[in-house]
């Protein structure tokens, strides 16, 4: 399964924010433009001013170079985290890759993924009158705006196309939103090996953290990634290869006049 969702990177546009010039690629030069016209411009600025000062990462535990990306550090100091060597890591975490093959899936495999990493565990009714829900990944003020759009290509006992995915009811609705072109587009950015069975698209409802939030664009972006990350170690816990990808608005389009 893949997944379509937004991730700031570098390449040749610039980006002119708060008198700063940034040069980043296409996808992160829109994001930065939205987050802009927001007004709530500090996280990325950050983001992308820090990565330009990182060095190459170590390749191996004997690294004794100078720290970067760390202001202030100081590479004479520091305290060893596991001193007796008990760590033995977390198999799911690091057990979490980025795969290009491509091959069939099951129903019961997609909708493991999909409950393990979306569905509503609980809800309640906020101050404001606005009905939040816990699920598996954070979410700005319990707002969640990020629904899941699965593009069905080939699931054992589904129809191919695009189906909702309703985290309350833990089932999938089947919709008309066209998304041929965009996962077009998703297989060419991920060069992946095949036909992906499924496409995985989130797409931001921005009104429900702006129920809460002056500036939600950040947060919103924000919950994506954290979302992202959480399907893709659910379909680690269940065997299924997947992919983040980085894409930005290619449902704009098949969603305008829809309320996406």
């Amino acid at each position: 399964m893949t997944a379509g969702a937004a991730m700031a990177g570098h390449g040749d546009e610039i980006v002119e924010i708060a008198g700063r010039r940034y040069a980043v690629d296409g996808d992160t030069a829109e994001v930065l433009s939205l987050i802009a016209a927001d007004g709530d411009v500090g996280f990325f600025r950050a983001s992308v001013a820090d990565a330009s000062r990182v060095a190459p990462r170590s390749t191996g535990s004997g690294y004794d170079g100078e720290p970067a990306g760390y202001p202030g550090a100081d590479s004479t100091e520091s305290v060893a985290l596991d001193p007796t060597g008990g760590f033995t890591g977390v198999p799911l975490l690091d057990g979490r890759r980025s795969l290009r093959e491509c091959g069939p899936l099951t129903l019961d495999a997609l909708g493991a993924t999909l409950l393990a990493g979306h569905r509503v565990l609980d809800f309640a009714e906020a101050d404001d009158g606005y009905v939040t829900t816990r699920r598996p990944s954070p979410s700005a003020g319990a707002r969640h705006p990020i629904e899941v759009l699965v593009d069905v290509r080939h699931v054992d006992g589904v129809r191919s196309g695009a189906w909702w995915f309703d985290g309350f009811r833990g089932v999938i609705r089947r919709s008309d939103v066209d998304v041929h072109e965009a996962t077009r587009q998703v297989r060419a950015r991920s060069a992946m090996a095949g036909e992906p069975a499924a496409v995985a698209y989130l797409v931001a409802r921005v009104e429900r953290t702006a129920s809460r939030y002056q500036h939600p664009a950040s947060l919103v972006w924000r919950d994506a990634g954290a979302l992202a990350a959480t399907l893709q170690f659910a379909a680690t816990a269940h065997e299924v290869g997947s992919r983040i990808v980085s894409t930005v608005g290619l449902l704009r389009e098949g969603l305008e006049g829809r309320g996406g």
